[in-house]
Order: structure tokens, then sequence, then C-alpha cells
């Protein structure tokens, strides 16, 4: 499994909140054999629950969820991408 952590060690503290989806397009393509897992982390809750909606209404993820990434385990998937997210349009009020 290969896992590729976007955020600084100082966001490992605080961008917590994850936005886990599978990405059906990148799963099984180029250099991912398996599956693709994308993960978007923020630093509250607020934000998370108006990332998931922005994630849930793109066609290519499925599998959509809020975790909490201090003891969520990433599971049977080839890869998996966490970005760090302090801003993103999704977020705006």
């Amino acid at each position: 499994m290969i896992i590729q952590d976007d955020r600084t060690p100082e966001q490992k503290l605080t961008h917590f909140y994850g936005i886990v989806a599978t990405d059906k397009h990148l799963s099984g393509w180029g250099h991912c054999p398996g599956k693709s897992v994308a993960i978007w982390a923020v630093s509250n809750h607020a934000h998370a629950v108006k990332l998931l909606e922005w994630v849930k209404s793109r066609r290519e993820m499925r599998y959509v969820k809020i975790v909490d990434l201090r003891n969520y385990k990433i599971r049977q998937c080839y890869h998996c991408h966490i970005y760090a997210t302090d801003y993103h349009p999704a977020l705006e009020d």
C-alpha cells in the first residue's frame, strides 16, 4: 500500500477530520493497479461537513464519509492520498 500524506507534522495534530472517498477514475489506472482512496483532511467539523457534500457531488467519488484520522485505519487499497485542506471553495461561507 502506498500512502502519500501531504500534511505537515503540525497539521497532523490539527487536521484530523477526514473526508474519505474511493476514486473510481484512478482506481486500477496507471501506476495504481488497485483501489485508489483520497482523503481531504480539515481542522474543524463544520468544514468537514461542507467538504463532504462537495466530495459527494463528484461523480468519480464513491463511498464518501467523514472519519477521525487519529484512529482511522486505511485498509484494502493500493494507493491513498491525504490532502491537507486549509482553503477550499466548498468551505466558503
